[in-house]
């Protein structure tokens, strides 16, 4: 029932050392994959953030040019609405001296 876990350790110091540095260079495998993998999520993540970055410059320079265009029409509109006063008064005045 119990299995005796030292019966698999190797009996010679020769065989330990050996085992021992098969799992160091199967663990320095590990690390560098893993250093390569991470190198290459930097590198997605760098391009990603330039992209953004493109594009952000993009609709900042378009919210700029439809802001231009919006203040032209805001202006455009209180023009409109001061000579439309203008035209009132002066239709007042007009109502004024008929009567």
């Amino acid at each position: 029932m119990s299995d005796d876990l030292t019966q698999n350790l190797p009996t010679s110091r020769d065989a330990a050392l050996a085992q021992i540095l098969s799992a160091v260079q199967s663990l320095g495998a590990t690390v560098q994959n893993l250093g390569e993998r991470l190198a290459r999520l930097e590198q997605k993540v760098e391009e990603g953030h330039e992209t953004l970055s493109i594009e952000t410059k993009s609709m900042r320079a378009e919210l700029r040019n439809a802001n231009r265009k919006i203040s032209v029409i805001n202006d455009n509109l209180i023009q409109t609405q001061v000579e439309y006063l203008a035209i009132d008064d002066r239709a007042h005045d007009v109502e004024r001296l008929r009567a």
